[in-house]
């Protein structure tokens, strides 16, 4: 998913409306807690998932049907929140034994080395149209921007999730991913991306559900690995 979001963002030139999608991780988390950890939803869980779910909906077709991207793209993009889900889950199903330093630390060197042959082959990196610019500029800017998404919003940002994990569950972990969309939409006005009224009165249903659901839903439990 650390791949697949950036480059289905490239791609079609939106930021905002895929950052939206990733708050379909609380639904997919219910259907893989199922399976893996024998876990249920409660009725307000499940009203307030699917309530969120219906909202989110409505903001995908609005940009869909006005963007023009297509069902390739959109289905890669979907791919995102669902194998989120599955390795939330599975962190709780059989990882909890681990200190979260450690799953982090795991976590990125894995992402590290699958990423590491694309540095040594320009052609892939042309082909899949993740080149550099061809006069790089600004250089201070640059690293100085990567060594803070990756020590802050990637390391840090990933060990305290696993954290959220390990001591209230991933469906009440995963719940948090609704307020990205916010946060996407803000930063796509920033860059100058499309926003209508029928994204921003979704958005507002979806925190509205998260609400509902989280309104005193802290208490750690724990799940015993098989």
């Amino acid at each position: 998913p650390f791949v697949i979001q950036p480059y289905v963002m490239t791609q079609a030139g939106e930021h905002a409306y895929f950052g939206m999608l990733v708050a379909l991780v609380p639904l997919a988390t219910i259907m893989a807690s199922i399976p893996m950890l024998g876990i249920w939803p409660s009725r307000r869980q499940l009203i307030g998932v699917l309530g969120g779910i219906l909202c989110l909906a409505a903001a995908v077709y609005d940009g869909s049907s006005n963007r023009g991207i297509s069902s390739g793209l959109l289905a890669l993009a979907i791919s995102v929140p669902l194998t989120y889900a599955i390795g939330n889950t599975y962190i709780k199903w059989k990882l909890d034994y681990l200190p979260p330093l450690v799953l982090t630390i795991n976590f990125l060197a894995a992402g590290g080395l699958l990423l590491l042959p694309l540095q040594f082959s320009p052609t892939a990196l042309t082909a899949m149209h993740l080149e550099g610019p061809a006069q790089p500029h600004d250089w201070t800017l640059a690293i100085a921007s990567v060594a803070f998404l990756s020590i802050v919003g990637t390391g840090i940002a990933i060990l305290l999730f696993i954290q959220l994990v390990k001591h209230q569950g991933p469906l009440f972990a995963g719940m948090v991913t609704y307020v990205v969309p916010v946060l996407a939409l803000l930063l796509g006005q920033y860059d100058s991306e499309r926003l209508t009224g029928t994204q921003l009165a979704a958005i507002g249903g979806v925190l509205t559900m998260v609400a509902f659901v989280q309104w005193g839903a802290a208490g750690a439990y724990s799940v015993s690995a098989e």
